[in-house]
């Protein structure tokens, strides 16, 4: 459904068989710019796909699309939009315990997406393992996720633009017990990200 800041259309129907993600998160969307919107969701055709498709205002919704795979069945997408471009910065988690980051419009122009800073050993706990985040002014963005072990350990990556993600680092958090959910903020007024986590 599209609000267009009195009343909302009468909606459109996109997917009549979107994976059975159960109680987890297997869609999310953000805007790219004004009048563009970008929604991502797992297919249940091929569960390893995560697909796209765009809405215009005055056109409405385009064609289905592939954006990236993962190893394994879908269960979390988050989307977070660029204050400072078109950009999208989407993380994923599977269920065969992968997290990969994702950029819509790296190069800021051309539709479409890149990947980065994959791992392939993230908690095993069935909650939400990545998030992801932008800085206010820089375009520079971070990507966030629990890794594997007895009590979770926080990494991260750095994204820098067009599209470049830095090396995963442990950023010092350590849980009393397996990470079950984690989740960022951007600042809407600097650079700052807040970043908190939930465990067992």
């Amino acid at each position: 459904f599209y609000w267009d800041g009195t009343s909302f259309d009468a909606g459109t129907t996109l997917v009549t068989d979107l994976q059975n993600c159960g109680d987890t998160q297997c869609f999310d969307g953000a805007w790219s710019e004004a009048g563009l919107f970008v929604l991502n969701y797992h297919d249940s055709d091929a569960i390893n796909n995560v697909l796209y498709m765009t809405y215009t205002v005055g056109t409405g919704w385009g064609t289905e699309i592939t954006a990236y795979n993962t190893n394994g069945a879908g269960k979390w997408l988050l989307s977070t939009s660029d204050p400072t471009s078109t950009r999208i910065l989407v993380a994923s988690s599977d269920a065969v315990y992968d997290t990969l980051s994702a950029v819509w419009r790296g190069n800021n122009s051309t539709n479409g997406f890149n990947t980065g800073c994959a791992d392939t050993a993230t908690e095993r706990v069935n909650g939400m393992q990545a998030s992801t985040a932008f800085e206010r002014f820089n375009g520079e963005g971070l990507h966030v996720y629990n890794d594997l072990g007895t009590t979770s350990t926080g990494d991260y990556c750095t994204y820098t633009p067009a599209g470049t993600w830095g090396a995963v680092t442990t950023n010092g958090l350590t849980t009393g017990d397996d990470s079950l959910k984690i989740k960022a903020w951007g600042s809407p007024n600097s650079d700052d990200i807040m970043m908190m986590n939930q465990d067992v």
